[in-house]
């Protein structure tokens, strides 16, 4: 099976066939800000909420798809072979994290329908203010 057509969707969908559905709540969706309009910041959307089996200590992932494709396009290479992208995949392997989250990454924004670039660093920061969002919205609903 190639993988070069793989994206967000499809790494949920493996993800969700390796966690237990018992516990696993797919695409869970939050009411962030009652205030707002729909379509504005009035809903956020966890990709997976895992339920603790004991206790309160429940997960969210916020899965961040990174292909080998959009890190070679990030680098304005043009010639995105097999052999270009195995070379890359090395290059990776031996790489720190520092570098690693510096590098240049270009993907097509559904949004603004065309591509963007952007760092391996900004994408994982954005998932994390998106986890702390939802952190801080569970928090502010519980002091209600």
């Amino acid at each position: 099976m190639s993988l070069s057509s793989a994206n967000e969707y499809v790494l949920q969908a493996i993800m969700e066939n390796l966690l237990s559905l018992k516990y696993c709540i797919p695409e869970l969706t939050l009411v962030m800000n009652s205030q707002r309009p729909k379509g504005s910041g009035h809903f956020g959307f966890s990709d997976i909420f895992i339920l603790s089996y004991k206790g309160n200590n429940n997960v969210i992932l916020e899965l961040k798809y990174i292909s080998l494709v959009g890190l070679m396009n990030g680098m304005q290479k043009n010639n995105l072979g097999a052999n270009e992208l195995e070379k890359l995949d090395k290059i990776l392997e031996k790489e720190d994290e520092e570098s690693i989250l510096k590098r240049p990454y270009t993907y097509w924004s559904k949004e603004d329908k065309k591509t963007k670039l952007t760092t391996i660093g900004d994408i994982l920061n954005n998932g994390m203010n998106q986890l702390n969002s939802y952190e801080n919205n569970f928090k502010r609903k519980s002091n209600q």
